[in-house]
């Protein structure tokens, strides 16, 4: 099995290994670990070439997982593999806890119920499951993970784990599916036309949506408003013009839709913690 990419944007990390007996000694099948993920923890993966089940533990995670869009708490569970896309990120800055375990597709463990997590080949986002239960499964696997006289027992215990998670009702968010089309089809626009967009109001008439139901599916996808992610847009986009260029604040206010420089500059503090000429400190030209 290639090495297993791990983030290193970690407090803590224990790992331990599933070491399959073979003809000419042992060899290395999957990784069980536990992860306390710091305030900048974040990966994007495509193409993982493992299949890998991960839960949390404390904390909160925003995760991407096939184009499906949430924020996982504690018991919150995804399930991926080799034909998923997957990006995570620590939520609001506060430190996260989770558990993996991840298996080669080709290390002949026999695990059906493992496989039956997936469908069609589809990651597996579930938003609360029994942590404890859970937890005591993941103590098992530990105690026999590094001895391979123990190797049926250990394929039989994850195969048991994922049978568990398989029986358990999928608290899924309600409407997720129909609103992850919508979000996305809005952020993308945003991103698209965010030098010119002014207001909520002209986001929602210009998407075709009413306001208030915008801003509801923004509440169940995303820690920032609609209105937000344009500020924050806005504002990034003015930092690099002030690190790049020699223009004045007036005509950086203009270029991002704004035709009073000083409402700008409000705005940039707001968002930054400084005014425009105290982020770029040389006298303007």
């Amino acid at each position: 099995m290639d090495a297993l990419p791990l983030s290193k944007q970690v407090l803590k990390r224990r790992l331990y290994s599933f070491l399959k007996p073979g003809g000419d000694g042992v060899e290395l099948a999957g990784l069980l670990g536990s992860e306390v993920c710091d305030a900048s923890y974040s990966i994007d993966r495509e193409g993982f070439p493992f299949l890998v089940m991960e839960f949390i533990e404390a904390g909160s995670i925003d995760i991407i997982l096939d184009n499906e869009s949430t924020s996982l708490r504690r018991g919150g569970f995804l399930c991926y593999g080799p034909g998923s896309r997957v990006s995570m990120k620590v939520a609001t800055g506060v430190r996260c806890t989770k558990h993996f375990i991840a298996i080669s597709p080709g290390a002949g463990m026999d695990l059906e119920s493992l496989q039956g997590l997936f469908t069609e080949g589809r990651g597996l986002l579930v938003e609360r499951i029994p942590v404890i239960r859970v937890l005591k499964f993941i103590n098992l696997i530990t105690d026999i993970a590094g001895d391979p006289e123990m190797w049926e027992v250990l394929v039989r215990s994850i195969d048991a784990l994922g049978c568990f998670l398989g029986l358990l009702p999928k608290k899924r968010r309600p409407e997720v599916e129909s609103t992850d089309e919508a979000f996305r089809a809005v952020t993308r626009f945003i991103s698209e036309h965010f030098m010119k967009l002014k207001s909520l109001d002209e986001i929602a008439d210009r998407c075709g949506y009413d306001k208030s139901y915008l801003c509801q599916i923004y509440k169940r996808h995303s820690e920032v408003s609609p209105y937000q992610q344009l500020l924050r847009m806005k504002m990034g986009y003015a930092c690099i013009l002030l690190e790049t260029t020699d223009w004045k604040v007036r005509a950086i206010a203009e270029s991002l839709g704004y035709e009073d420089s000083l409402h700008f500059s409000r705005l940039f503090k707001q968002k930054i913690g400084v005014s425009p000429s105290q982020f770029r400190p040389e006298v303007e030209r």
